[in-house]
């Protein structure tokens, strides 16, 4: 027997569970995730009705797997939330990973050697500043792209360096 969404507005105390009754079809949950389950809760996080910290805490998710669910909802719609779904689109995702991996390394160094040639050496110092930024102001992903660029830009200018250096 499932439970009753929580919180009827007549009785709301204002708790953030009583969030959860004014969405549609978001129930407590006492059986299996469904896909529609699913479905509803990340409507309900990306239609601002319930904050996301909330269902993590209300449904004892973590906030990691919510984030998958909702990119397998961008990448392959509500049917990518099914469980039996998730090795036929890992098999595809992962040779889609693989190229892609090999056309963002080439883009990396491209943009890495674009900005040496720009800007100079002082170029790695402020893409390793900015990653430090973007890191400390929560940005990992970003933080973690400057960085991959950063890095590329001193692979790139030791190469060179290293092209220059007489032989001793």
């Amino acid at each position: 027997m499932e439970h009753e969404t929580a919180g009827d507005p007549a009785d709301s105390d204002g708790s953030a569970d009583d969030l959860f009754g004014l969405v549609p079809d978001l129930r407590l949950l006492t059986k299996r995730w469904t896909v529609r389950r699913k479905a509803a809760v990340i409507e309900a996080v990306r239609g601002d009705w319930v904050p996301i910290e909330e269902v993590c805490r209300l449904y004892k998710l973590s906030v990691d797997e919510f984030l998958a669910w909702e990119c397998d909802v961008e990448r392959y719609g509500v049917p990518g939330l099914r469980a039996t779904r998730y090795q036929i689109y890992r098999v595809t995702e992962l040779r889609n990973r693989r190229r892609s991996m090999a056309l963002r390394h080439s883009l990396t160094e491209q943009l890495a050697l674009s900005m040496l040639a720009r800007e100079g050496i002082a170029v790695i110092w402020q893409l390793q500043v900015a990653a430090a930024d973007a890191h400390r102001s929560g940005h990992t992903q970003a933080a973690a792209s400057i960085l991959e660029i950063a890095e590329a830009a001193e692979a790139a200018w030791l190469r060179a360096e290293g092209a220059q250096a007489p032989a001793g």
